[in-house]
């Protein structure tokens, strides 16, 4: 029960930060023009393959 509760406040602590990063940064995203060498597309998407 308490590591519930700790699970929920680390969430809610995420989404508070995430939030206020957002307002703080406005409209402009962060933007990545240049590819590093050695950096497989491969590891720039990981999210993407394991899915």
């Amino acid at each position: 029960m308490v590591i519930g509760f700790l699970v929920l406040v680390h969430f809610s602590f995420a989404m508070l930060l995430g939030h206020k990063n957002a307002i703080a940064r406005g409209k402009s995203k962060y933007e990545v023009n240049i590819r590093q060498k050695g950096v497989t597309w491969e590891s720039e998407n990981i999210s993407m393959i394991f899915k």
